[in-house]
């Protein structure tokens, strides 16, 4: 065999906690990881030059000992003593630093590749082995499937496969440094831990309804505090018909776990329309103008919507409104070309700019329709809101999670709050999974902050 094509599949995060931080500098960690049919391709060739090499579709990659392909493939070439070269072509398709493992299984990719084309006859075991070599995620990537992580990664246990179902991912425009995340976080006493137990027994349950529940990343604690774009999109998901959604690793991806096929598809257009998880462009902020119904297209003009020029109207004498700026900013990248200023002088004034204008937005007091809410019983901190598939607490460190749909019934808000505000409902008619037949329940929350039914007895004929 002289060449192979390999799929290298991301992963997400259904759960992680981080146990301690050791003295070695390392944090031990328990995850529940699972691939998604999300992935990068590579073609993997041998010959003759005895060279590594390698190009990919991204301009800002490396293609050298920094990029961990390279240093997969020489780890090999140098346990083997292997003589020929290896040419890797990456076709990258998931997103880079996200927080997908999109490097790792890019390097187990290659591992498997070469083990293939040359023959060496290792085991997957012992593929996994030298993956850990190169990174923690390695030989999680080299085993593929739901598996629960400890140690600082790389002691894997294989799970129940998860219970299949439609996985939305977005990314904002933003980059997030593991380090940073892994500095910053305060592993307090009043830190809430995501139950991984209990979310492994979700998963052998293979019960989505219960996985979602339980989900949970306490790097959301770094996180979204630092970047809330994130919360953001979570907020649009959960709007948008997820049963739940969460920050996957250190971020900043997040995905969204749904019931249906089709409210996927939905929150996906909803998501593409909103430009939280999406690039701006020219034309993506026309088309984004036009999605949010600030503007609108009549013959060949746009013309602003009531919307449009509601909100102008408060923006209109604030230096965002500056329509001379980006002439300004046209003709300092001419002079940078030129020689004549330093990059670094614009961009201190691009900082200074965003600054200003963020500042001047943020003192805005606007009046705007919001979900039904009420304090959340559990942590008396964060506001619970009512969301079309579930309710769910504000604070990120309370895992207060209600869903609406209960054995054939949707609850409605008055319901909801009326179980949120510790009372309990009027018996409700439910229909059993298992059987078929209605049955009437009262619902309340019990000692753990669950829904718990109290069935009302049958008269008797």
């Amino acid at each position: 065999m002289k060449d192979i094509s390999v799929k290298a599949l991301a992963k997400i995060n259904l759960g992680l906690d981080v146990v301690r931080k050791r003295e070695d500098g390392y944090h031990e960690v328990r995850m529940v990881m699972q691939t998604i049919h999300l992935f990068d391709r590579l073609e993997i060739s041998k010959n003759t030059s005895g060279e590594i090499t390698m190009e990919t579709n991204l301009s800002f990659l490396p293609t050298n000992e920094n990029n961990l392909v390279y240093k997969a493939a020489k780890l090999l070439q140098d346990e083997f003593a292997i003589k020929d070269g290896v040419h890797v072509w990456l076709h990258k398709y998931i997103p880079v630093a996200a927080g997908m493992a999109g490097g790792s299984t890019d390097a187990a990719a290659v591992l498997y590749g070469m083990n293939q084309i040359f023959d060496l006859g290792l085991t997957r075991e012992e593929l996994m082995e030298r993956g850990v070599k190169i990174g923690a995620d390695v030989p999680y990537c080299i085993m593929r499937g739901t598996a629960l992580a400890e140690g600082i990664g790389e002691k894997l246990s294989k799970l129940p496969p998860m219970v299949k179902c439609p996985v939305l991912i977005a990314k904002p425009q933003i980059s997030v440094s593991t380090k940073f995340v892994y500095d910053n976080l305060k592993l307090g006493s009043d830190m809430v831990h995501p139950d991984i137990d209990r979310l492994v027994a979700d998963i052998r349950e293979k019960d989505l309804y219960k996985i979602a529940a339980d989900m949970g990343n306490v790097l959301e604690t770094v996180t979204i505090p630092a970047y809330p774009v994130i919360a953001d999109i979570k907020d649009h998901m959960m709007e948008h018909g997820a049963v739940n959604a969460m920050m996957s690793g250190s971020g900043p991806t997040v995905f969204g776990l749904f019931d249906k096929e089709a409210t996927a598809v939905e929150a996906y257009e909803a998501m593409k329309a909103s430009g939280l998880g999406t690039p701006a462009t020219r034309a993506g902020i026309i088309e984004l103008l036009i999605a949010r119904r600030y503007v609108e297209r009549q013959d060949k003009f746009l013309v602003p919507t009531a919307k449009g020029l509601e909100v102008y109207d408060i923006v209109r004498r604030m230096r965002i409104a500056d329509v001379e700026m980006t002439g300004m900013w046209e003709l300092a990248l001419g002079k940078i070309a030129s020689g004549e200023i330093r990059p670094v002088t614009f961009t201190s004034s691009i900082d200074i700019y965003t600054r200003q204008i963020v500042s001047e937005l943020l003192a805005v007091q606007i009046t705007r329709p919001e979900y039904v809410s009420c304090p959340c019983p559990k942590c008396h901190e964060g506001q619970v809101r009512l969301y079309p598939k579930a309710a769910k607490c504000s604070d990120p460190d309370c895992a207060l999670l209600l869903f609406r749909n209960i054995n054939g019934r949707t609850l409605t808000d008055e319901e909801l709050l009326t179980i949120l505000g510790g009372g309990k409902t009027p018996y409700l008619k439910f229909i059993s999974r298992r059987s078929g037949k209605p049955y009437l329940a009262a619902l309340s929350l019990d000692e753990e902050y669950a829904l718990a039914l109290e069935f009302k007895e049958k008269t008797g004929q």
